[in-house]
Parts: C-alpha cells; sequence; structure tokens
C-alpha cells in the first residue's frame, strides 16, 4: 500500500516534468514524462529533426492519407519508443514478473508504441487528433499511442482495438481516448491527477503480475467517458461531506452569535457548490481568470493570507462572495465597493447586494477592482443574485450572508480544490 508521501511525490514529479515540457526538445520531454509515469523503455529511438523522415522510419510514406492526418498541420514528428516485454519487468517501482497475455475480446497486445507529432495551429478538437492517431494506427501492427504538441499544450491520446469477430487473427480500431490540452505553462491539477492514476505505480499498486491487455484494460477504464464522470460525482460527494463538516456560519439572536440550523447551512453549501460550478466552467471558456482559483496569486491582494488557516475568512469573504453578488450579478460600470461613511450608526450601502466588501482584507482596494474583478462579465441572470433581504416588517433574513462578519470559515476550500475532469 502506497503511503501519502509516496503518492504526493509521484504527483509532484508529474507536474514538474509537465511544467518543463515547454524548456526541452519535445520528443524528449515525451519520454521524459513517460518515464516518470513508470513506462520508461528500453528500445528508445533515434528522434528525427523533419516529418518526411519520420513517415520513412515508419515505413508510412505511401501509406499515409495526408488529408485524415492533417499532415499539412505537422511541422515535426518523431518516434520516441516501443514499451515491450523486457521493460515490464524492468520497473524501478514494483518487481513484477511478466504474465503472458490472455485472449481476451479487446484483443492481443505485445507491445506499445509512442511517439509525437507536434502541430501549427492553436486549438484542435478531439475529432481532428483522433483522426490522426487512427490514420497511424491503419497501417501498424502494434498500437501508437500520439503525444501532440501545439500551442504550449499537450495531448495525449491512447488507442483501443479489438480482435476481428470473423478472423480472430486481425485486430479492429477501437476508441481513442485523449487527455487533451495540458497546459505546460500551468498544469492543470486534474491533469495531474489523471496521469497519476495512467502511471505503474498507481495502476498495479496491488499486483505482483502484469501483462499488456491489463494496461491495456486499465487505460480503457480510467479515461472512460462514464469512468470519469462517476469519479467527479464521488469526489463533488466527498468534497460536500467535507464541507458541511467544516463550514461554520453563524446568526445573531438577540445580539448572540450562534450556529446556523444543519438544514439551512446544507442549502447553503449546495447554493455554494452551484454558483462554484458554474464559475469554474466559465473560467475553462476564459469568462473569468484562473487568479480566483490561485492560492499564490491570491496571496499578493489579501491581507496576511493563509489558504491553509481554518481561522480565516478571506477567501470566502472578499473573494468569492464579491465575485458572487458584487461582480456576476453587478454591471461593469456599477461595481464599487460600499462606503465606509455611516450615519447614525448606520452605513447607506447596508444590505445593498451590489457593493463589495470586505475591504479591510485586501492590501489595496483599487488593484482589486482594476486586476482581480474589471474583467469578469455581468451575468444577467438569478445564480447570482444574492437572497439575503428585509420584510416589511424590517426584520432581516440571512440567508447566503453577504456580511462583513468575522465569523465565516474558508477552510472547505483550501487545500480541498475544487476541479472538474477535462478529458
Amino acid at each position: 500500500m502506497l503511503n501519502q508521501q509516496q503518492i504526493k511525490d509521484k504527483k509532484t514529479a508529474i507536474y514538474k516534468q509537465l511544467s518543463q515540457f515547454n524548456n526541452q526538445p519535445k520528443a524528449t520531454a515525451a519520454l521524459n514524462l513517460l518515464n516518470v509515469l513508470g513506462y520508461k523503455s528500453s528500445r528508445v529511438f533515434e528522434q528525427t529533426d523533419d516529418k518526411a523522415d519520420f513517415l520513412d522510419d515508419m515505413k508510412l510514406t505511401q501509406k499515409l492519407d495526408p488529408e485524415a492526418a492533417l499532415y499539412q498541420d505537422w511541422t515535426n514528428a518523431s518516434a520516441l519508443c516501443q514499451f515491450a516485454k523486457i521493460d515490464l519487468t524492468q520497473l524501478n517501482q514494483q518487481s513484477f514478473a511478466f504474465e503472458p497475455e490472455a485472449p481476451t475480446n479487446l484483443g492481443l497486445y505485445s507491445s506499445f508504441m509512442f511517439v509525437i507529432v507536434e502541430l501549427n495551429q492553436p486549438k484542435y478538437t478531439r475529432t481532428q487528433l483522433a483522426s490522426i492517431v487512427r490514420e497511424l494506427n491503419k497501417h501498424s501492427p502494434m498500437p501508437i499511442n500520439v503525444f501532440f504538441y501545439y500551442n504550449n499544450l499537450v495531448s495525449i491520446a491512447f488507442i483501443h482495438r479489438r480482435q476481428n469477430k470473423n478472423n480472430t487473427a486481425k485486430q479492429v480500431l477501437g476508441k481513442v481516448s485523449i487527455i487533451k490540452d495540458i497546459d505546460t505553462k500551468k498544469p492543470k491539477r486534474s491533469h495531474t491527477e489523471i496521469l497519476y492514476d495512467l502511471c505503474t505505480l498507481s495502476l498495479f499498486e496491488n499486483k505482483n503480475t502484469v501483462n499488456f491487455q491489463e494496461i491495456a484494460d486499465a487505460w480503457y477504464k480510467i479515461l472512460d467517458t462514464q469512468s470519469l464522470n462517476n469519479r467527479f460525482y464521488k469526489d463533488l460527494r466527498n468534497w460536500y461531506a467535507y464541507a458541511n463538516q467544516t463550514i461554520n456560519i453563524y446568526q445573531t439572536e438577540q445580539k448572540n452569535l450562534i450556529p446556523i440550523p444543519e438544514r439551512e447551512k446544507q442549502q447553503f453549501i449546495l447554493r455554494l457548490i452551484t454558483r462554484l460550478i458554474f464559475c469554474w466552467f466559465l473560467k475553462e471558456k476564459q469568462f473569468i481568470a484562473d487568479h480566483f482559483f490561485d492560492p499564490d496569486n491570491l496571496k499578493k491582494y489579501l491581507l496576511d493570507f493563509n489558504p491553509n488557516n481554518p481561522q480565516q475568512s478571506q477567501y470566502y469573504k472578499a473573494i468569492l462572495q464579491n465575485l458572487f453578488f458584487a461582480t456576476l450579478n453587478v454591471e461593469t460600470t456599477n461595481r464599487e465597493f460600499r462606503t465606509n461613511h455611516t450615519y447614525q450608526g448606520k452605513n447607506s450601502d447596508y444590505l445593498d447586494h451590489s457593493r463589495y466588501r470586505s475591504v479591510d482584507s485586501f492590501y489595496q482596494k483599487e488593484n482589486a477592482l482594476e486586476e482581480l474583478f474589471k474583467d469578469v462579465p455581468f451575468l444577467n441572470g438569478g445564480l447570482f443574485e444574492c437572497l439575503d433581504y428585509k420584510d416589511v416588517n424590517k426584520k432581516e433574513h440571512r440567508i447566503d450572508y453577504f456580511t462583513d462578519h468575522p465569523k465565516k470559515a474558508n477552510y472547505l476550500m483550501y487545500p480541498i480544490n475544487f476541479s472538474l475532469p477535462t478529458t
């Protein structure tokens, strides 16, 4: 059984290698990543500097369909390595004993080929990448798994095969699974997690024997959309349970602070999760910036910000509250901090949900407006409308608790990172 330090070290190594991808020849970087993942090959091919040489080495010059392979977009291509039987017995992390493949309905595997193709366009669809992978594999007796590099992004494609039902000596190309658009400048945690799941240290933690069929089956299972969805909902359920145990929300009764009822807290957390998911998709579509979810960046704006301190509340109060209610729900020309002026003990912006709060949490409120919140779009909908209100009898009803009151914890947000699968 792996301990937490071993798991952390492997994920750190994966993240580090992804971050260094741009600083190395791309074929070298891909090989180094394979080594980190545990797929170290004894048969590494000489790297080519020309896509025509690659086709010649792979004996594809007269076979490849240039249109299906998007050959006009290739800037370079190189065979990386062949991961074969001998490599399974030489894994350093575990003492595997190689087990010959048993026939299954997914076909027979005796080795894997890895190649890298560098492309010249900034974006590619899954369909386009899958078309290249299929065209390469049409003419290969062994599965060719492909690294793609374009616009500082890496995508990794795995091809699945099965036996031909009418002729078991032949194989039929199956689904192409892709880990798409890994940002090498700033790798996402979700990509690091998926790559960790694919590494040999994780795949075969409790096994003494392994074969290529098991590797292919494990890759297929991990990258299956349904499996990723199930994992997401499991993580979301666990996150909700953790938040429900951790978060503290108080209400005032006769000038005393008491915890709100459990049912109200659960509803509050569900609204928080819904809003966060929507914000995350906005971030993925680049409508809002990454910095709202980057604790290191937030330290530049928030006074004495320590995301691992459960006694602090800046993240929820100064960032999330202001993002939800005073930014996404307010037109860009009307955004400003609440006034500090009071009259007869009352602030004129009291219960005005269009005004930023927690000004004392920022080094400079002007920087927050100009750099943090300025480019966030206005959403004309009800999801980010603050539900706090005062009834006809002037009694306050706090539902979203958009307030400067210090009794709110932000620990549920860090170090539990909220991220979505992107494969």
